[in-house]
């Protein structure tokens, strides 16, 4: 059961906010391969656990908002060995 009680006004707020960092995020990753820059981190990791949390919970889907970047980020990190196990 979800939490009680329910706030639908503050989750509408906070799933702006969500898709909000996600353009920034998509905009980052056109300029570079990985969250923090030119090499793969944990800020990749805990991006990557978010967004998953997102997929389920918002069925948020990075490409389908026009964010290819992101998308394709996401795509390869879900490729990697950890992410499959």
């Amino acid at each position: 059961a979800l939490e009680q009680p329910q706030f639908p006004d503050f989750g509408q707020s906070q799933a702006t906010k969500a898709r909000e960092t996600a353009a920034w995020l998509d905009a980052e990753l056109q300029r570079q391969p990985w969250v923090a820059g030119e090499r793969f981190t944990i800020a990749d990791i805990t991006a990557f656990c978010a967004l998953e949390f997102a997929r389920g919970l918002m069925k948020f889907v990075p490409g389908d908002e026009g964010m290819s970047a992101l998308q394709a980020w996401r795509d390869r990190m879900n490729e990697r060995p950890s992410a499959k196990a």
